[in-house]
């Protein structure tokens, strides 16, 4: 089971676009990641790479395991020009 709280910088279409990006991103990688921090590095790099300025996410991730393992991270992203 997984929890993610994530928030984006601006609002309108801009934003909006912007977390459509990560919330397609985070469906494909919370799978195939290691772990909360693996998934939420591959985004930043991901985030990074786009160089959308102006623009940042913070974001907070955890998975609770059927053995009881509780795993989280928090991360934010932010692009200077």
């Amino acid at each position: 089971m997984g929890f993610a709280l994530g928030d984006v910088s601006g609002k309108g279409a801009p934003a909006a676009l912007l977390t459509a990006i990560v919330q397609g991103m985070f469906t494909v990688l919370a799978e195939a990641a290691s772990g909360p921090a693996d998934a939420l590095a591959h985004i930043n790099r991901g985030l990074v790479r786009r160089a959308i300025e102006s623009r940042f996410v913070t974001m907070f991730y955890a998975t609770l395991k059927a053995d009881g393992t509780f795993c989280y991270t928090n991360a934010g992203t932010m692009r200077r020009s």
